[in-house]
């Protein structure tokens, strides 16, 4: 992986109890294991979580994704707990495809907006609206 050459841990999401995200290390893939009622491959629960800050990068997964940074996720609200508007912390980049990338998206008052989307295309900054 191209993070670890850098000096940099690649950091894998894991379903805390209250619904919230913590974000636990991984050497290889092969160290995911299928968890959780969701059965998402998560690191280990005995690997200890990293508190991710603002120098920090997030991944972001999603259904559809407007210019404006607005997204549909899964209807967990994991990532909008985790990381709710207002709150200093890593920068959050979907990726998508093209055709994912929508007019208009609905949104709340309680959903954080990405900040960048980067598709097969390119970079897609986010815009205020």
């Amino acid at each position: 992986m191209l993070l670890r050459r850098l000096g940099r841990p690649t950091l894998f999401p894991r379903v805390r109890t209250c619904e919230a995200l913590e974000f636990a290390p991984v050497v290889c893939w092969e160290a995911l294991r299928r968890t959780g009622s969701l059965g998402l491959w998560e690191p280990p629960a005995l690997v200890p979580p990293q508190r991710l800050g603002p120098q920090d990068l997030v991944l972001v997964p999603g259904l559809g994704f407007d210019r404006h940074g607005r997204r549909i996720g899964r209807g967990g609200g994991h990532y909008d707990r985790t990381f709710p508007p207002g709150s200093t912390g890593p920068a959050l980049v979907a990726l998508a495809f093209a055709r994912q990338v929508v007019d208009r998206v609905p949104a709340g008052p309680h959903d954080r907006r990405m900040d960048a989307i980067v598709t097969e295309y390119g970079m897609i900054r986010a815009v205020g609206g």
